[in-house]
């Protein structure tokens, strides 16, 4: 079972890595596509320093990340560590508008720590709350699974035992029946139509078929679709844009159609 906790390889120069290494927390090194630390199936964490919070705002890169974690993770987290006195060049008020605006628009919530020692002790927190989470999911469906086999195995039983009675042989012969019966009268009634498809096609006249193969995109399926459907060439030609794509033309094909007809009885 691999580690709750996967770092980014980035982050192993950092002073978190160090308290990493010196923790009990199991943990696994990786390339993470989107943010630096990822905990169980759920959670995503974007952790930034200060400094780093205010370059990422002033050229733009924030927002994008937050908008990255938010499509990646269920439960993205933006993780500030250090101090408030490492604003650069940021009015206090700035930053707060731009966290609340990924906050709330973005539903990427924000955590503060003072170090790397702080959040190291909230990843550890939320690694535990997940596992709790993940074994009673676990608990949960082994229960209900539990259930499930031995609703199984108790119908299996008692099916098996109605049938152990005197006459139900004849029960079953009846339903086998019947089920035959039922699909033997359907397989009549799609044979009788193809039936009558064939016939109708048959009696389609050998001229009307030829006048329409000699439209542009008519070829020989299109042309019996269309007297199949509407019957004669009398009606096609008279046929408007609609009734030509019900009968099996697509609309470009309908509109074409009806501009050559009406150029040749122009």
């Amino acid at each position: 079972m691999r580690p709750l906790v996967r770092i980014d390889h980035r982050e192993m120069h950092t002073p978190l890595a160090r308290h990493f290494q010196n923790s009990s927390i199991e943990f696994d090194v990786v390339t993470l596509e989107v943010g630096d630390i990822e905990i169980g199936d759920r959670v995503l964490i974007e952790r930034k320093r200060y400094s780093d919070l205010c370059r990422s705002l002033m050229d733009g890169r924030l927002f994008k990340q937050a908008h990255r974690i938010r499509a990646k993770s269920p439960c993205p987290i933006l993780l500030i560590e250090g101090e408030e006195g490492h604003l650069e060049m940021m009015h206090r008020n700035a930053l707060n508008g731009a966290l609340a605006t990924i906050a709330i628009e973005s539903g990427v919530p924000t955590l503060h720590t003072r170090d790397a020692e702080e959040t190291l002790a909230v990843i550890e927190l939320i690694a535990n709350r997940e596992r709790r989470i993940s074994m009673r999911v676990f608990q949960t469906l082994a229960t209900r699974l539990k259930r499930m086999e031995e609703e199984v195995c108790n119908m299996s039983l008692s099916r098996y035992s109605e049938f152990q009675r005197p006459g139900s042989g004849r029960v079953l012969m009846n339903e086998e029946k019947r089920c035959l019966d039922s699909v033997q009268k359907m397989l009549d009634g799609i044979c009788q139509d193809e039936t009558t498809t064939v016939a109708r096609n048959t009696k389609m006249n050998e001229a009307e078929l030829r006048v329409l193969r000699s439209f542009p995109g008519i070829g020989p399926r299109l042309s019996k679709r269309l007297l199949g459907n509407l019957s004669n060439l009398g009606t096609i030609l008279e046929a408007d844009e609609i009734t030509l794509c019900r009968a099996g033309l697509s609309p470009a094909a309908a509109l074409r159609f009806r501009r050559m007809v009406s150029n040749t009885s122009d």
